[in-house]
Parts: structure tokens; C-alpha cells; sequence
């Protein structure tokens, strides 16, 4: 029973944070430090899964007609494309690198305060954007480029890449958009990389009940994650998040510097 309340629990934070701009990674290392909760792999893979069910199910309208040749999305399809190849470069090339960062808490505390910078500074965008027929590939390379340095622990892939695309000119329900559609490809690659090594490995302790409510639990809360962090952004009150980032930032360096 307790091992089917803590899979529910990181199937929670999990659907929350990771949509939401403060580090999931970031959080999950803090969660396994200070709660002594084990990351089990298996675990982990389906939790990711669940993220990713939450993503479609919330932009399923243009996921359909992304596969239906809508034509008003082969621009955003071609710079989703592009958009990737940072990050899925940088992933698979400098595994072991990243691998070494995750278990480093400065670094998550650190990388905090970046994120709370960053969100900070999306006071400063107010213009109204540009939609989805005229978006530029300076689009696609400065918001993939923010989705590469978020593989670091700590730095907010949401938040990295739906302010750089504010920056970059795009309207804001499509800055969203577009950072929701290009972490799909990552995350599935991801997801089917760890499958392989689960298949060779085994499941080990992970039961069937902790995979269906850790990934039920990552699908409710990532969908209603979403939906708030859509509203947030319309708004304009992105910024509100970078208290957050700092306050939990400044504890983690003041704890383990």
C-alpha cells in the first residue's frame, strides 16, 4: 500500500511540475533527496508516458489536423522539426554528461534562480504575436535552443521555451502551443530509449497497480497543469512562477552550498 501511495504521489508531482515552468527534473532530484523516494526506472518511463498522454489530450484538435494536412500547419510541423534537433543532439550525445548533473542538488539550486530570471523577464514582452503562418525560423532555433539548455536539471523546459517564443514574436497561445508539440518527439524518444533498457532489465519491484496509478495520477494532473498554465499565459502573469523558482532555489543553495 505505501509503495502504491508513493507512485501516486510521484505520478502527481510529476503531472504538475513538468508541464508547469519549474523543473520537474529539478524536483524530482530534491524529492529523492529529502524523501529518500528511489526513482525507479520502470516507474519513471510511464510517468513520462502519462505527461505525454496529458499533452495530446489537450492539444489532440491539432494533432488531428496535423495528421489530416491541414494547411494551415506544414510551417509549424516543419519548425517543430527543427525546433527538436538541439535538444535530441545534445540528449543522446551528452547522456552521460547530463546523467552526472542530475545528481548534483547545487546545481538544481542554482539553475532554479536562472529559471525565475528567466520567467521574470516575461513582464517585458507585451505585444500581441504572431500566429502560425508567420512564424520564422529564428523561431524554431531560438526556441529550440532554450529546450536544449533545459536539459539541465533545474532550468524549466516549459518555461525556457514558451518565453524565448514570446521573445522571439510569437503570439502567446501559440508560444504555448508550440512548446507543448515540440517536447512530444523528445519525450517519446526518450520514453522508447528507457523502454529498451526495461525490457532487457526487467520491471524489477514495480507492480501493475503502481504503473496504472502512478500514470492515471500523471495524466489527471498533467492535463489540469496544462489548462492552468494556459490560462496563466493569456494573462500575462507567466512571471508569477519566478517567486517560486527563487524562493525553493535560494533553500536548496543555502542548505547545500
Amino acid at each position: 500500500m505505501t509503495e502504491l501511495l508513493e507512485s501516486v504521489f510521484l505520478g502527481i508531482v510529476q503531472g504538475v511540475v513538468d508541464p508547469m515552468p519549474v523543473s520537474s527534473s529539478g524536483h524530482l532530484v530534491l524529492i529523492q533527496h529529502f524523501f529518500g523516494i528511489e526513482q525507479r526506472l520502470t516507474l519513471s518511463v510511464f510517468l513520462h508516458f502519462g505527461n505525454l498522454l496529458a499533452i495530446i489530450l489537450v492539444f489532440r484538435r491539432d494533432i488531428r489536423k496535423i495528421f489530416t494536412l491541414n494547411p494551415r500547419y506544414p510551417r509549424l510541423v516543419k519548425y517543430i522539426i527543427i525546433g527538436i534537433i538541439p535538444a535530441g543532439a545534445a540528449g543522446f550525445f551528452l547522456k552521460s554528461f547530463f546523467d552526472r548533473v542530475f545528481a548534483t542538488t547545487l546545481v538544481v539550486g542554482f539553475m532554479l534562480v536562472v529559471t525565475g530570471f528567466v520567467l521574470f523577464s516575461s513582464r517585458l514582452v507585451v505585444r500581441k504575436g504572431r500566429d502560425m503562418e508567420e512564424m520564422k525560423l529564428k523561431d524554431a532555433l531560438l526556441v529550440g535552443f532554450a529546450q536544449m539548455l533545459a536539459l539541465f536539471p533545474g532550468l524549466s523546459r516549459s518555461g525556457m521555451t514558451i518565453v524565448s517564443g514570446l521573445f522571439s514574436g510569437l503570439e502567446r497561445r501559440l508560444a504555448v502551443k508550440y512548446s507543448f508539440l515540440m517536447s512530444i518527439p523528445i519525450v517519446f524518444a526518450a520514453s522508447m530509449l528507457e523502454a529498451v533498457t526495461i525490457w532487457q532489465q526487467g520491471m524489477g519491484d514495480v507492480t501493475l497497480p503502481m504503473i496504472f496509478s502512478g500514470t492515471l495520477s500523471a495524466v489527471i494532473s498533467g492535463f489540469a497543469a496544462i489548462k492552468l498554465l494556459q490560462h496563466i499565459v493569456d494573462r500575462q502573469r507567466l512571471f508569477i512562477f519566478a517567486y517560486y523558482c527563487w524562493l525553493l532555489g535560494v533553500v536548496v543553495l543555502g542548505l547545500f552550498w
